[in-house]
């Protein structure tokens, strides 16, 4: 298991390139430091997943009684539920956000090898790390697995730690087929065709000929929309709905 990341570095490396990485221009990123986020004491940082299978209205959550941003533990699922600004259980901010190359070496902040897959083929691509921050308060709880393996349900894991609570956006099997997790204005419906869905490949997967990518079940109940890893299932060179994702800033509409 790799150390966990400092507070500072995870400051440095989100400051540094999370306009870069998630696609922003200056215009973009002003406006969007100046609306409303998931709460209104979230912060500018503060990001909303949504599927292409339900669009963006129903959004990422920690499943915590109540929804009042507190109580949340290593092993809380994660799931998705219908978004509004008042729901602090809503609230993620990246931990981290850049490109796979910028984390591929030996160092304890480091996630993957430099001789990896991961390192050799993805490069470029875009990973991030999902930090619950209810109220814009990060917890160090991050949405991840426990190990990876096919099925594996998501949770909050501690950020950090080890490539599992890693994502890496996969734009070769993304709905347009081009750079993807770029921020989107809601609101955004079920299989837009305007919008560049992609599947994010869970980090501590190997298996790279079909990845393990967050997949959406909304067959779960307790609670309903349950997140999970799967193997990367496509039609044609693109993956199916319930794999795909993109994210916005805010407001909530």
């Amino acid at each position: 298991m790799r150390k966990s990341l400092t507070k500072a570095f995870y400051a440095v490396s989100a400051a540094a390139v999370v306009t870069a990485s998630l696609g922003l221009t200056a215009g973009v990123a002003s406006a969007a430091t100046h609306s409303k986020k998931d709460t209104v004491a979230c912060g500018a940082n503060c990001v909303s997943i949504f599927s292409d299978q339900l669009g963006s209205s129903i959004t990422m959550n920690a499943y915590v009684y109540g929804d009042y941003g507190i109580g949340g533990h290593v092993g809380t699922p994660v799931n998705l539920h219908l978004a509004a600004n008042y729901r602090p259980n809503g609230d993620f901010s990246p931990s981290i956000s850049g490109f796979v190359f910028q984390y591929c070496g030996f160092l304890a902040n480091d996630f993957f090898s430099p001789t990896s897959y991961i390192c050799q083929h993805y490069p470029t691509f875009v990973v991030i790390e999902l930090n619950w921050a209810p109220n814009g308060n990060q917890t160090g709880l991050c949405a991840g697995v426990w190990r990876a393996y096919n099925n594996a349900r998501v949770t909050l894991r501690p950020c950090g730690t080890s490539p599992n609570t890693i994502w890496v956006a996969d734009r070769n099997a993304s709905t347009l087929g081009t750079n993807c997790l770029k921020p989107q204005t809601p609101p955004v419906s079920a299989g837009d065709p305007s919008v560049n869905f992609c599947p994010l490949i869970n980090g501590g997967d190997d298996n790279f000929s079909q990845p393990l990518v967050l997949t959406l079940n909304t067959g779960t109940n307790r609670p309903q929309d349950q997140l999970f890893v799967n193997r990367l299932l496509l039609v044609g060179n693109v993956a199916r709905s319930n794999q795909q994702w993109a994210y916005y800033f805010g407001p909530v509409s």
